[in-house]
């Protein structure tokens, strides 16, 4: 899989108000408005997903983790890497799971085109994202 990495800068008062927070109530901040921004990729990366049978889209999620007591963070958005696609037809072989589902199309096989619906949504949602992100932060922090 690719990984995006967004780099936020100019929100010096918000950084030291999760600076002087930090423990707890720093980590609970910079969690929810994780989960509030990247709920907004995941809703498009679903929306986005190859539909051949509506099983790819279901099984998105994410996984979010703080660091330095909570004054920074990491939204991990993307298929869901042990879920198996079921076996089909009668005699059906091997499963395959739903990360490699979505990494054939993200970047395509030599029988498929490259289909780069994750990027895509991250592009097209990212400026949304960062708003929710910093309105939930400040929120959070009584700003």
């Amino acid at each position: 899989m690719s990984f995006v990495e967004v780099k936020i800068s100019g929100l010096d008062q918000i950084q030291k108000r999760l600076e002087e927070l930090r423990g707890p109530k720093a980590r609970a901040a910079m969690r929810k408005s994780l989960a509030d921004g990247s709920d907004i990729v995941l809703a498009e990366m679903q929306r986005e997903a190859p539909r051949d049978t509506g099983f790819l889209d279901e099984h998105f999620n994410r996984k979010i983790s703080t660091k330095d007591g909570g004054t920074s963070g990491t939204a991990f958005i993307g298929p869901q890497g042990k879920i198996k696609y079921p076996k089909r037809g009668v005699g059906a072989g091997r499963t395959i799971s739903v990360a490699s589902v979505a990494r054939f199309a993200e970047f395509g096989t030599s029988k498929q085109a490259a289909n780069p619906f994750m990027s895509r949504s991250f592009a097209t949602s990212k400026e949304s994202v960062l708003q929710k992100i910093i309105s939930t932060l400040k929120s959070a922090l009584g700003m």
